[in-house]
């Protein structure tokens, strides 16, 4: 049996998004039966899940452990202490490491308390880190880019593998590191195809036939959905401009927005300056069944991103049959093939970014179907995470050759 402890500031059984929570979601979900998963990490139910103590959880029938060592408290709000470190600082003095054959971390900040130990340590990387040195980035190390890199600098050698979710971010990382080249590898995204999947089209029309009747709209309008934190990153001020002006092209136009976050009050301030409340809504946090539900019903998907690394809400809508409108960003470009399964805009404007979408709403049909799922069949959570699976093992048996 490996040992496997996943560190990262989440609860795998709550209504947490996130591209992370759900990467950590399914590797929980799909794990080996040889190998035995914990995750430290934070509550967000202190009755059911204590801090500090060990419960034993599953998700879709599969065990595992989850240990919190702090509590989760909003996305509506930027915390003073960033949550990253409060959770680093909560792992002080635990010995999570012992009888571990791995660790792996989602993040830099809270490998180092156990950067000096001789378990195999493995880094997912969710992003190609030199956005730090964008303005518009919403991690807060933009204001310490070089405090950061610093401490990459200390932690990558100590990782027998970093995995990293941008192409460009593992040639930055050896071209960087040229002495442990060898250590990056890919590892794109994923969708669980139990939970995105698409309906034959008069099921999909009968599905968002109940959709629009929950908020009064009619069955010809044009549903566009987009899902993420309501952040810099995902620019959803961009986002409801240009749909203000596509509303005046197509009246039937709708947008529902799903997610939270620190600028949420900010959009809806502007979604009511343009008097769209009517036709745009803000549905807050929702679970994945519920998203994976509006992705089989809605018309079309929309990414309005600043930046990113490969947008796993984007693979779910294709694996949905959902054709995507999108900015150019991070390896979208992977999977939604300009002018076949979606439209790829390289200018972030409104204006571009509306006439994209009206595009979209004359031309559906051109892009949905099997041109979504077909690009997505191999980016599915059990054929991905082989790779992740097998490095665990690979790992064990380099550390028990060295032992020996």
């Amino acid at each position: 049996m490996i040992d496997v402890k996943i560190f990262y500031p989440t609860d795998p059984l709550a209504d947490i998004p996130g591209g992370i929570d759900t990467c950590i979601r399914d590797t929980l979900r799909y794990a080996p039966e040889d190998i035995s998963l914990t995750l430290v990490g934070v509550t967000t139910d202190n009755k059911e899940r204590p801090v500090g103590r060990t419960s034993e959880c599953e998700l879709d029938g599969r065990a595992f452990k989850f240990v919190p060592v702090s509590s989760f408290e909003t996305l509506k709000k930027q915390l003073k202490i960033p949550l990253s470190l409060r959770y680093t600082l909560a792992m002080l003095g635990k010995g999570f490491y012992r009888d571990a054959d791995v660790l792996q971390f989602h993040r830099i900040e809270p490998a180092f308390p156990y950067l000096w130990r001789s378990v195999p340590k493995i880094f997912i990387q969710h992003q190609n880190m030199n956005i730090l040195h964008n303005d518009n980035a919403d991690i807060r190390w933009k204001f310490f880019p070089g405090a950061y890199f610093a401490l990459e600098d200390l932690a990558m050698p100590r990782a027998e593998r970093t995995f990293v979710v941008r192409r460009d971010g593992v040639e930055d990382y050896q071209a960087k590191y040229p002495n442990i080249a060898d250590r990056f590898d890919f590892l794109p995204t994923w969708m669980n195809p139990k939970m995105f999947y698409p309906l034959p089209e008069p099921e999909r029309i009968a599905s968002k036939a109940k959709v629009v009747r929950e908020y009064s709209w009619d069955a010809d309008d044009f549903i566009f959905l987009t899902v993420g934190r309501i952040d810099h990153q995902k620019n959803h001020a961009m986002l409801v401009d240009a749909f203000a002006k596509l509303k005046q092209r197509v009246p039937q136009a709708r947008l529902l927005i799903v997610g939270d976050g620190v600028l949420r009050n900010s959009v809806e301030e502007k979604i009511a300056k343009l008097n769209l409340q009517d036709c745009v809504k803000i549905l807050g946090v929702l679970g994945q069944p519920e998203v994976a539900r509006l992705l089989r019903s809605a018309d079309a998907k929309v990414l309005s991103s600043a930046y990113e690394g490969m947008p796993r809400c984007v693979v779910e809508a294709l694996g949905c049959g959902l054709p995507a409108v999108t900015t150019d960003v991070g390896e979208v470009r992977r999977v939604v093939h300009d002018g076949v399964n979606g439209i790829v805009i390289e200018q972030h404007s409104a204006d571009v970014l509306a006439d994209a979408m009206y595009r979209m709403t004359q031309e559906r049909n051109k892009y949905a179907g099997n041109s979504c799922t077909d690009a997505v069949h191999e980016y599915t959570a059990p054929v991905i995470l082989e790779k992740l699976y097998d490095t665990y093992r690979d790992l064990k048996k380099q550390s028990e050759t060295v032992e020996s």
